[in-house]
């Protein structure tokens, strides 16, 4: 809608609120691990339970068994494999890319460098932050920073402003 400093003042707000809802998430993420951990302790317990049917059991019943030893196994290796979930309280690059967005189109060249800096600090491989902080350091003077960062947007796959990158 193009009301900039509305879209500014949002993501703003939402970078402040974003650890709370990272924390919901890493909540569900918790739950999730303890219910598969719980049921790795259920297979295990099974395991023991088939093994040792097996034992005792004549070589005519004992294929069910196998196979039921070999789905319990296959599914623990799964469960076993599963990491611990840990927090992460890093905010993701689309925010700080938009916030950036919004600060240049309000003219704030300052406060708009350092939110694309920001969403490098997130995903080093943003083309398109590399694109703008190479407009950013044109519209400084700072040429040959912009040229690394238009060079860098490029390799990247970003799309380029042909006639951004002739002026340049």
């Amino acid at each position: 809608q193009k009301d900039y400093k509305k879209a500014y003042e949002c993501i703003a707000k939402a970078i402040k609120m974003y650890p709370e809802a990272l924390n919901k998430s890493y909540d569900a993420r918790v739950q999730n691990y303890s219910m598969a951990k719980e049921r790795e302790r259920e297979y295990k317990a099974e395991l023991r339970e088939l093994e040792a049917t097996l034992a005792v059991t004549d070589s005519c019943r004992s294929r069910p068994l196998r196979n039921r030893i070999n789905f319990v196994n296959s599914k623990l290796a799964e469960l076993q494999a599963l990491e611990e979930p840990k927090r992460n309280e890093t905010i993701p690059t689309d925010y700080y890319f938009h916030l950036g967005n919004s600060l240049l189109k309000l003219n704030k060249i300052n406060y708009a460098h350092d939110a694309y800096q920001m969403a490098l600090v997130s995903d080093p491989e943003n083309g398109d932050a590399h694109h703008n902080l190479a407009i950013i350091n044109f519209m400084v003077k700072r040429y040959d920073i912009a040229n690394q960062h238009l060079k860098k947007a490029k390799e990247l796959g970003a799309k380029i402003n042909k006639n951004f990158e002739v002026q340049l």
